[in-house]
């Protein structure tokens, strides 16, 4: 017999207490969130992350990398609206971005990638039903398309003038 697993409440933010009890639920447009109070200093804080959101952060992970995917912000809005039936305005999704930006490593490179693969063709998804159901997804990137990308890539830099090339040389090799 397995032992049952003890939920162990989050620490306060302020003082760093651990003794802290649940105290009710703040209902929130889309969520509801469980209140925690410390029992050191009495604040009251909620566990989950993304303070100040209205939307749950999963549906903020999704639009990230929706868009990334190579959609754009219209096409963006139209995959989150058909998968979690919620109308999210463009500006919101674009606030996202830009606030999550630094986390996005693939950012610098879309514009690139999307000239090379349509958005439909960069993932394959599969979904298995085993005691779970699971989705498996794969990007689909051969080597045609990388030697590709990085031909295009050499034939940019190899057209510049001598000086250039120096120094994008000696920089990219660090």
């Amino acid at each position: 017999m397995v032992p049952p697993q003890i939920h162990q409440n989050p620490a306060c933010p302020i003082c760093a207490c651990t003794l802290t009890v649940k105290n009710g639920v703040r209902r929130n447009r889309l969520q509801v969130l469980q209140v925690f109070r410390c029992t050191e200093c009495l604040h009251r804080f909620t566990g989950a992350a993304g303070r100040n959101k209205t939307y749950p952060l999963h549906i903020i992970l999704e639009s990230v990398s929706t868009f990334n995917l190579g959609y754009s912000l219209t096409e963006t809005q139209r995959v989150l609206r058909r998968r979690y039936h919620r109308e999210i305005p463009e500006r919101t999704i674009s606030s996202w971005l830009n606030e999550y930006r630094p986390l996005s490593t693939y950012s610098r490179l879309r514009l690139q990638g999307r000239k090379l693969l349509r958005p439909e063709t960069l993932l394959r998804s599969h979904t298995f039903h085993h005691q779970q159901v699971y989705r498996f997804q794969l990007h689909i990137i051969n080597r045609s398309t990388v030697s590709n990308c990085i031909e295009q890539r050499w034939n940019c830099l190899r057209n510049r003038p001598d000086n250039q090339w120096r120094t994008i040389s000696l920089t990219s090799r660090r």
